[in-house]
């Protein structure tokens, strides 16, 4: 049988297509179960080869979005347009089964369509978009603020109706599990973590000497919060602690950071490295720092970085924001802060260099548990509950 995965990007260079590598290593822990995965992606034009680092295997069935079918997301809160009906409802007969990885807008027409003509459908939701909305809305002016409101309740409304009516759901992390996997006929927590048993990096101990190295790895959006990474790391500047701080990813908030950077009079002790794929070079990155710091302030699942970081023997700082808190509270290895306070992400970021004590032991509890949650744990997850679920697929 054959199902159809959607989401996702890719770009053709000559005559290979390539996809993301970190979304691509996601996509292949479902992928890898069905017996005849096709893929859904919009083509998009970059010349961001970084990103755009894993080729797609020359056999891999590959089915492009309609170029006129993406529609930005403020036409949400309009009546419906033409979005090339025909095209999906062509791609979605000539598949038994539709998988939708969610937020995805596209992903949603396809999801109704799929249930229209009576083929087994089957989600995951990676992000909270309805909270990415809620943070926009405050203090958006008009028609801004009712703009971001009602894209907040479609959202949830969206996700909401695809909980209720997926044959399976997976859910990254336990916020979001909440949130819907509790509405859903059968629902699974899991997440996306990538690495693997032997990428663990053994530490005793991080922050040797300064300049202390601080660390970040994801998109620069406004969601992350990296603005509050920057503010709190001249407060430790000029406390009179050394400090660098990498910031590893891309994003459209890159060039404020960069300002703000200066402003403050960090210069040179803000590094930008761009977007890096996760393997070798990513985890040395990891590896030379001594503190991992996610600073989100909305829309996260359960971020992967944050495991990462144990994995690499890394203590962690990160905000109750999505998931984090079980992730910290589970592990035992980090600790957390409000979000949008970079007075008390300056203050975890201090304790945790001048405290050795608990340097440490949130290093071992990280690692631990980084031990327990591999890629290999993951795809066991994820395969067992299709296998209970949607065996026909396999």
């Amino acid at each position: 049988m054959r199902t159809l995965i959607v989401g996702g990007e890719y770009v053709e260079i000559g005559s290979d297509c390539y996809v993301p590598e970190r979304c691509w290593r996601m996509v292949q822990i479902f992928s890898d179960c069905f017996a005849e995965p096709v893929f859904a992606r919009r083509k998009v034009v970059s010349s961001d080869h970084a990103l755009f680092s894993s080729r797609l295997p020359p056999d891999a069935a590959l089915s492009p979005v309609a170029p006129s079918a993406h529609r930005p997301p403020w036409q949400l809160a309009l009546p419906d347009l033409d979005w090339n009906r025909a095209w999906y409802e062509r791609m979605i007969s000539e598949v038994d089964a539709v998988y939708c990885r969610f937020p995805s807008w596209e992903g949603m027409r396809l999801f109704e369509l799929a249930l229209e003509q009576n083929k087994i459908v089957l989600a995951s939701i990676h992000g909270d978009w309805a909270g990415v909305y809620r943070h926009l809305a405050q203090g958006a002016s008009f028609p801004r603020n009712w703009l971001y409101r009602r894209l907040s309740r479609i959202s949830d409304q969206s996700m909401l109706r695809v909980a209720q009516t997926t044959r399976v759901l997976f859910c990254v992390g336990e916020q979001l599990y909440e949130q819907y996997g509790t509405s859903a006929r059968a629902a699974v927590n899991f997440a996306n973590y990538l690495h693997r048993e032997s990428d663990l990096r053994e530490r005793e101990d991080t922050c040797g000497a300064p300049p202390y190295r601080i660390l970040f790895v994801g998109q620069t959006e406004s969601r992350k919060g990296v603005e509050y990474l920057v503010r709190a790391a001249a407060k430790l500047r000029d406390s009179g602690t050394q400090i660098e701080v990498s910031i590893v990813g891309s994003g459209e908030e890159q060039p404020a950071l960069s300002r703000l950077a200066d402003s403050l009079g960090l210069g040179r002790a803000v590094r930008f490295h761009g977007y890096v794929p996760f393997g070798r070079e990513l985890l040395d990155l990891y590896g030379e720092s001594d503190l991992f710091v996610l600073p989100a302030v909305a829309g996260e699942g359960l971020p992967k970085v944050i495991v990462e970081a144990m994995s690499q023997g890394l203590p962690v700082i990160a905000t109750d924001v999505g998931s984090s808190r079980f992730a910290i509270e589970q592990s035992g290895a980090g600790l957390l802060v409000p979000p949008g306070d970079e007075a008390a992400l300056a203050e975890a970021m201090q304790r945790l260099i001048t405290d050795t004590s608990t340097r440490r032991g949130l290093i071992r509890a990280g690692l631990d548990y980084a031990a327990r949650m591999t890629l290999d744990h993951q795809r066991r997850l994820v395969a067992n509950a299709l296998a209970e679920h949607v065996p026909e697929l396999l």
